[in-house]
């Protein structure tokens, strides 16, 4: 199964909810049955639910399959503590446990502390690229300082083509 950009966008807009949590309305794609089991993605640093457009459509098919973005500031944003806590508070509230949860990178630094305070609440876990403890503050902070000449969503979308390739041109 291959997803346009285009199919990919459509999908977006119309699965698209968000969710309250910690004060913030958070957006996240909800796809799949509801009585399915749940999976939910978790992404890497500077990446968008966009990562995941190859992979949540086809999972769709079989799981109730869960999106989202990463908070872009406040008190929980760029910290393992912070992106951990918004895992479980969106786990919680979409009652989604038993879950399996789908890392890369980053993802799979706070999905490893999710696993270790809730192993009760998963299903499983695959963990891609990843790493044990959270960066140091010197490279968040070259990539906050990026951030300022261009917008986080503007290095998202050129570290999905990064990472894994501008697949809509193959």
């Amino acid at each position: 199964m291959t997803v346009t950009q285009d199919e990919w966008n459509n999908l977006k807009a119309s699965a698209t909810k968000t969710i309250r949590i910690d004060g913030e309305d958070l957006p996240y794609l909800d796809l799949g049955p509801r009585e399915a089991p749940s999976l939910i993605f978790t992404n890497g640093a500077l990446l968008t639910a966009d990562f995941w457009k190859y992979q949540a459509p086809v999972f769709a098919q079989y799981f109730r399959t869960i999106v989202y973005d990463y908070r872009e500031s406040g008190p929980r944003a760029d910290n393992a503590e912070g992106f951990t806590a918004d895992l479980t508070d969106i786990i919680e509230q979409l009652d989604l446990a038993p879950v399996t949860i789908i890392a890369s990178s980053m993802g799979g630094l706070f999905t490893t502390r999710y696993a270790a305070e809730h192993p009760e609440r998963l299903n499983g876990m695959v963990i891609c690229s990843s790493f044990a403890r959270f960066p140091q503050r010197l490279m968040i902070n070259v990539g906050l300082v990026g951030s300022y000449f261009l917008p986080t969503r503007v290095l998202a979308s050129r570290s999905r083509v990064l990472v894994c390739g501008d697949r809509d041109k193959e």
